[in-house]
């Protein structure tokens, strides 16, 4: 206890040192962008169709299906919604799971 009184100073400025640091670079949402999903890194690859957009992983890659000239913040709507709709198909198992581990139900 008094080892860690005797460093409080320290420990504050360390604690400041992390809330100031930029957690995650702004995404541009061009080829080669490294994107993160479901804790495993994957490079974008865009290309310009002129077809409904859509998103797939394959091989390590987020393949990001755009009509040409979409901008950055469509592109970016499009992966969101693909985020969504796979958190939703995971968390009835999610749910499920740690409803049994905690003993616990989730209401609603």
């Amino acid at each position: 206890m008094i080892f860690a009184i005797s460093k409080l100073a320290w420990i504050k400025q360390q604690q400041q040192k992390l809330r100031s640091q930029e957690r995650e670079v702004p995404r541009e949402y061009i080829d080669r962008e490294s994107h993160y999903l479901w804790g495993k890194r994957y490079l974008l690859n865009i290309t310009e169709k002129d077809a409904p957009p859509k998103l797939q992983i394959q091989h390590g890659k987020l393949l990001l299906q755009v009509r040409p000239g979409t901008d950055h913040l469509h592109k970016q709507a499009v992966m969101d919604e693909s985020y969504r709709q796979q958190i939703k198909a995971a968390l009835p198992l999610l749910i499920a799971k740690w409803e049994r581990l905690m003993g616990v139900q989730v209401a609603g």
